[in-house]
């Protein structure tokens, strides 16, 4: 996350440019790149990744976001994803043709008893539906 230039003095940000020779610049002129290639594309921004089972935690998406997160979110907030959910995301966004034309940061909601997914298996599957069938269609796409 905070691929954006206008998030040029967050503190990630800041130190993945600084010590990795311009990574998230060279990262956002990459998808700029892909946006002006006329290719179909979605891309899935990926915040903090943790370990953890999959569909346990409901999941937030944001849509076409320029200012993703803040140095407080980023610290104190909700912008981690288990590494097995984020992977589920990917491929939904794969198989969701109205997804293409978007740039989705997914994470997991903040820590709350409403945060929680029922203990079923299909309720990754049902998240996921929640999330890919609110997706708007993209006017590039």
């Amino acid at each position: 996350m905070c691929a954006h230039p206008i998030n040029r003095f967050h503190p990630v940000r800041a130190w993945l440019n600084t010590t990795h020779w311009g990574l998230m610049d060279n990262k956002f002129a990459g998808e700029q790149h892909l946006r002006a290639s006329g290719l179909p594309f979605v891309i899935v921004r990926a915040p903090w990744l943790n370990d953890g089972p999959p569909g346990r935690k409901r999941l937030h998406m944001d849509v076409d976001a320029v200012v993703e997160c803040t140095v407080f979110d980023w610290q104190f907030g909700p912008y981690h994803i288990y590494r097995s959910d984020m992977a589920a995301v990917c491929v939904s966004a794969l198989d969701c043709l109205h997804a293409a034309g978007h740039v989705l940061s997914v994470y997991h909601e903040k820590r709350s008893a409403a945060a929680a997914l029922p203990d079923t298996p299909d309720a990754l599957d049902a998240e996921l539906h929640r999330l890919f069938d609110a997706l708007p269609v993209a006017s590039s796409a």
